[in-house]
């Protein structure tokens, strides 16, 4: 049994569904712990799950009974926390994105190969029902050859809080194109070349990103074009797939497929949000292979700072 504590507990629903619920219900993991700054949030933990709530940073990292940590604090303190606690030898699981650059995702892969310890990201969106959908349908391939692959999230939503400053690393982009271009990134069997994007902050008066369009190309010729902003009224397309045979569609919960031979509509698989931790409680129990490797996770972000880049200059970026 492997004992987690969860660094920043917050006051929103994802912590206790997504971290504290999920590691409770997950075979070999154990939710020793929780630490947060906020008072409120200290009082909510030890009212919902009734674990030792820490005092500090220092007293987490310095507990022997602690295997493995959480971290789901802003996004500027990721890699330092993370590099933290894994030179003093607890396996780390950072909340998305990785970090915020590829310097630090880079720090954050070799402390944790120097120290030996497990790191991994949760990028939970590899389960969503939507996305294996699209997945089984590429892998059947009743739309032949892939040539497009759009993915979008749209939504109307102001940023606030720490999501609203940008040297915490905020923005919708950064918060959810992260999610995106790791699901693209495991969809096309090729290496990324060339990124080019426009970013900009349409609508609400705040300091980041609010709409992003990147378009990457890949070696193999597929093009994928992604898209986030919190300022539509009405959604695009989550998914828009273009291939030699064949075209898919997924609006408002509905997959349309059309080939020369059928135009059917396909009910999206069930998510199984559950797996991210059974993963993770299998390599550190069982001495499983890591689903989501940090090697990849650095592609993202190295994908990320390049649309900055593009959207800065104007110009595309080379990989």
């Amino acid at each position: 049994m492997q004992n987690l504590v969860l660094v920043g507990y917050g006051m929103g629903l994802n912590q206790r569904l997504h971290h504290c619920d999920a590691i409770r219900k997950t075979r070999g993991l154990n939710l020793a712990g929780i630490f947060d700054t906020r008072k409120e949030s200290q009082e909510e933990a030890r009212r919902c799950y009734d674990v030792h709530i820490y005092a500090s940073i220092d007293e987490v990292l310095a507990d022997p009974r602690v295997d493995a940590v959480v971290i789901a604090t802003p996004n500027d303190s990721h890699a330092p926390l993370g590099i933290r606690f894994l030179e003093a030898g607890k396996h780390v699981v950072l909340e998305k994105p990785m970090c915020l650059s590829t310097s630090e995702a880079d720090d954050l892969i070799e402390t944790s190969r120097r120290c030996g310890r497990l790191l991994t990201v949760r990028h939970n969106r590899r389960w969503d029902g939507d996305y294996l959908t699209v997945k089984s349908v590429i892998a059947e391939e009743c739309l032949g050859k892939t040539c497009v692959l759009d993915s979008s999230l749209d939504a109307l939503i102001r940023p606030s809080g720490w999501r609203a400053q940008k040297e915490s690393g905020g923005g919708w982009f950064v918060d959810w194109g992260c999610h995106l271009i790791d699901q693209v990134l495991q969809l096309v069997p090729a290496r990324p070349i060339s990124v080019f994007a426009t970013i900009a902050s349409p609508a609400w008066d705040v300091k980041v990103e609010t709409f992003a369009r990147v378009l990457i190309q890949f070696e193999n010729g597929v093009l994928s074009e992604v898209e986030t902003s919190n300022v539509s009224w009405l959604p695009r397309p989550r998914w828009y797939v273009l291939g030699e045979k064949g075209s898919l569609i997924f609006l408002e919960g509905k997959f349309l497929i059309r080939t020369a031979l059928e135009h059917r509509e396909i009910l999206p698989l069930q998510s199984r949000y559950d797996d991210f931790y059974a993963n993770f409680s299998e390599c550190l129990n069982e001495g499983e292979d890591l689903l989501i490797k940090p090697e990849q996770v650095r592609d993202v972000i190295a994908l990320i700072e390049a649309a900055f880049l593009s959207a800065r200059t104007g110009q595309a970026v080379r990989l």
